[in-house]
């Protein structure tokens, strides 16, 4: 079964005139990017540092399709209307992520998530209140 897929990668590649074996390697090397990427991107939001935080996504949108750019630059036999649309759909995702995704899901969540931390910073001094309070009963006994 995976010597098939694995064919089946290597005709495709065939057709469109990449090497596979840089594929793989692109994709295997950019994916540790990506999760630094996601991490400078939080990191970058809690401080609240605009410059870094627009770094950090062309970042993350760079290794997150550099396997995906090789493939569009260096292949052949693409229809034409797939590489356009292939570069208009990263620029418009990434876009979307800046103004909505990016600075919005993470306001929101940190909304959100307020609220729930001082629930469960009330609800822990309850019961350590009431923990306490049952010690200091049961010594008394």
């Amino acid at each position: 079964m995976i010597r098939s897929i694995w064919q089946s990668l290597i005709d495709l590649a065939h057709y469109y005139r990449v090497n596979p074996l840089i594929f793989v390697t692109l994709y295997l090397v950019s994916w540790p990017q990506v999760w630094l990427s996601w991490y400078l991107l939080v990191k970058a939001h809690s401080l609240g540092s605009e410059r870094k935080f627009k770094r950090a996504l062309l970042y993350n949108r760079l290794v997150t399709f550099l396997p995906y750019l090789y493939i569009l630059l260096f292949g052949r036999n693409f229809p034409l209307w797939l590489i356009i649309t292939s570069l208009l759909f990263m620029a418009v995702m990434s876009i979307i992520f800046r103004y909505k995704l990016g600075r919005g899901l993470l306001n929101n969540l940190g909304r959100k998530v307020e609220p729930l931390k001082q629930k469960l910073t009330r609800i822990v001094q309850n019961f350590e209140q009431k923990n306490c309070y049952s010690n200091y009963e049961s010594r008394k006994k």
